[in-house]
């Protein structure tokens, strides 16, 4: 039975920080903090999704951007076989709203949810949100079983994830839905059983929701490790979208061919506070790498991490892309 609930108000890249004393910080998150995404025209990544995980924190940032004006000589570009620009590097938008209006609906729907599901929430006061009164959140859930994550792909008839890579095994998979867009006939359904549950409600019941089913993704992710290493792989799914990447002052960008395949690699290297005492404040470098593709024939963009262990060199970084793209088809 589809389950309806009126609710009241209301994770490489780590061993890159040194010296080794440092407590543990994982930076996927900051790799796909980064990551912005725009369509054409008709600028549209619907709904919030929030976790946990890298993946979908990824998806969590594929906000509108407002892009500055900017030099595009400066920024790399990553074209499909037609020229037309795919992906590009900008400045960061410094006028960014980083509080989310949402968080408190998000808070509910969170618990709500079970792992895997997408849910819709509307809130009776959001008529004045940004993004309206409707909007989604998905709970990942893990796919720790290698053959559970090839059927889960076959499903949604993304590119498959291979066992192992680069001496790396298969840890886990993690899908995330594509939300509806507006003006489908399941966006539209939705939209109106929740408004007629929100108006049976009473005067202190601000927010309803409902668990509804999904069948496409926005994203895939694989992750790797070996002897306490490991690599992620996240491939959002553009679906004629395109891509803005924002580079920030920290980060510098070389664009290499691999396979027939533009690549760029990402090095970023920043101070970051180590500690705060009765001394003074200690800082200490946070050095990491990652690496970006737009596969054409998917229409998805890629993102390379490493993290949570050894830190990996700019070589053997480009050695596993190297390896994916071989293998690709």
């Amino acid at each position: 039975m589809e389950r309806l609930e009126a609710a009241h108000e209301y994770e490489d890249l780590n061993n890159a920080v040194y010296p080794r004393r440092i407590p543990e910080i994982d930076v996927a998150d900051k790799v796909m903090s980064r990551i912005s995404g725009q369509a054409p025209r008709l600028i549209k990544f619907g709904g919030t999704m929030r976790s946990s995980t890298a993946l979908a924190s990824l998806f969590a940032l594929l906000l509108v951007v407002s892009v500055t004006a900017y030099g595009a000589s400066e920024y790399i570009q990553l074209r499909n076989k037609s020229g037309d620009v795919k992906v590009q590097f900008v400045p960061p938008d410094t006028g960014r709203i980083t509080d989310n209006p949402y968080e408190k609906y998000i808070a509910k729907a969170r618990k709500f949810a079970e792992p895997g599901e997408l849910i819709a929430f509307y809130a009776k006061e959001g008529a004045n949100l940004p993004l309206g009164p409707m909007q989604f959140h998905f709970k990942p859930k893990r796919l720790q079983s290698y053959s559970d994550f090839v059927l889960a792909i076959e499903r949604i008839e993304s590119r498959e994830f291979p066992q192992a890579m680069g001496g790396y095994e298969f840890e886990y998979g993690e899908i995330s839905p594509a939300v509806p867009e507006k003006g489908t006939k399941l966006y539209q359904d939705t939209l109106k059983e929740l408004e007629r549950l929100a108006s049976q409600s009473s005067d202190k019941e601000n927010m309803v929701m409902k668990a509804i089913p999904w069948s496409s993704a926005s994203g895939v992710s694989g992750i790797y490790s070996k002897a306490g290493t490991r690599i992620g792989i996240y491939a959002t799914h553009l679906n004629g979208k395109d891509v803005y990447a924002e580079k920030q002052e920290d980060q510098t960008t070389e664009k290499i061919e691999i396979a027939g395949t533009e690549v760029v690699y990402n090095e970023v290297k920043k101070e970051i506070v180590k500690e705060m005492n009765n001394d003074g404040v200690k800082t200490a470098t946070l050095s990491y790498g990652y690496l970006n593709w737009y596969d054409e024939d998917q229409d998805a963009y890629y993102t390379l991490t490493n993290f949570k262990g050894a830190k990996l060199s700019r070589e053997q970084l480009l050695e596993l892309v190297r390896e994916w793209l071989e293998k690709k088809g």
